[in-house]
């Protein structure tokens, strides 16, 4: 959890941008790589306007956790009775990582969400266990470890993510998301933007594709000029 922890402190509505683009989708994230890097008054009111909608989502949230924490109950219950059924344990997984989103989002609970976190983590290992052609799990597996830091089991499960469906629009978003908000690879991040315009997405995700692109190069030649100071 270091790598949140740290960018909550020194970032707070950052810090929860970045929980935002990896557990629950690309909205936020599009919101804020859109953000005008001239002009403040329009940087302010979209920042305002994210801030919003993560109070509304953390509202909704809490009305969540209650009914998730339940199902997480009955399918631990599930999977003692049938320790061998790798789907229960995808379901299992998927519980306890939404439950450490939204730990997240409604209080910035970080004990509880590790622990959530862990035991999804758990999870879709066990499911690799039982059955290694899932590839579905490959993603989860990434998106998870970036919540509990460990960066070289996110990378790696990214990698056999869009190697495993290379048409996968939605791994190559979090794969480049998590490029360049984590690692600060950039170019990295570019590179995965543009395989997903070479897939033909619809104009609107290409749109958005596009900006990001944008706003990466810029970030890069920040970062390049900086290291030549």
């Amino acid at each position: 959890m270091s790598n949140l922890r740290n960018l909550s402190r020194k970032r707070p509505v950052l810090g929860i941008a970045l929980t935002v683009i990896i557990s629950l989708g690309l909205i936020a994230s599009y919101v804020f790589w859109a953000l005008p890097s001239s002009n403040s008054a329009n940087t302010g009111q979209a920042t305002s306007e994210l801030e919003s909608q993560v109070e509304a989502w953390q509202k909704a949230a809490q009305q969540q956790i209650k009914q998730t924490e339940e199902e997480v109950k009955e399918l631990e219950k599930q999977v003692q009775e049938k320790p061998e059924d790798a789907g229960l344990w995808l379901k299992l997984g998927d519980g306890h990582y939404t439950l450490g989103s939204l730990y997240l989002l409604t209080g910035n609970d970080t004990a509880k969400a590790e622990t959530a976190f862990k035991g999804a983590l758990a999870s879709y290992q066990k499911v690799q266990e039982l059955n290694p052609q899932e590839k579905g799990v490959y993603l989860r597996l990434a998106k998870t470890a970036v919540f509990l830091g460990d960066n070289n089991l996110a990378e790696a499960n990214y990698r056999q993510a869009v190697a495993a469906d290379p048409k996968d629009n939605s791994a190559r978003m979090s794969y480049a998301m998590f490029l360049a908000w984590v690692k600060s690879d950039y170019q990295g991040a570019i590179n995965q933007w543009q395989e997903i315009l070479n897939n033909n997405p619809d104009e609107e995700t290409a749109e958005h594709v596009r900006e990001m692109i944008k706003q990466a190069q810029e970030m890069a030649q920040k970062s390049s000029g900086q290291g030549n100071e």
